[in-house]
């Protein structure tokens, strides 16, 4: 089968034509069927898993920030076939206490809310989201990755005797 993604991207078709005259004559000529690619296979990110680190905040003032993660390798996907469709980045779970947001477009990763560990009961200080691409012209083609977020813990609590009262 022509299959552009395995690497087939032009063939070649020798034809010969003959006639039945005396003598006979033939002429032939070389055929070349140049193959499109079709939009038939989804999007993948580069990484199945991406880690990043973020430090928790001493002073948790509520406001909104804006701030971009540093996550390396960054967050990419890119569309298998050559057409190049535009993808279109979500975070689809993990994110149910909305310190996250992710750029549509770009796939950058930012976080939009103080974290504080001792207001925060997270499994192994860590948040773990579940993202997805999708291309724009098709969004049933997709890929799936996950994000885990570690918080690094500050010293930012006074240290606290168990019990009011011990006997020695």
């Amino acid at each position: 089968s022509l299959d552009y993604d395995h690497g087939i991207r032009q063939f070649d078709l020798n034809v010969i034509a003959r006639d039945r005259g005396v003598p006979p004559q033939q002429s032939n000529t070389t055929l070349s069927i140049f193959i499109d690619d079709v939009d038939d296979l989804p999007p993948m990110f580069t990484h199945e898993v991406y880690y990043t680190k973020v430090k928790e905040f001493f002073t948790i003032t509520g406001k909104s920030i804006h701030k971009p993660l540093k996550i390396d390798p960054p967050i990419e996907a890119y569309d298998q076939d050559s057409l190049n469709s535009t993808l279109m980045y979500s975070i689809v779970s993990g994110n149910e206490k909305e310190v996250f947001w992710m750029h549509p477009t770009t796939g950058v990763l930012y976080l939009k809310k103080e974290i504080d560990l001792e207001g925060d009961n997270l499994p192994d200080n860590t948040f773990v989201l579940q993202i997805d691409v999708r291309q724009k012209n098709d969004p049933i083609k997709r890929a799936v990755a996950r994000v885990e977020i570690e918080i690094i813990d500050i010293n930012d609590n006074q240290p606290e005797f168990e019990v009011d009262l011990y006997n020695i």
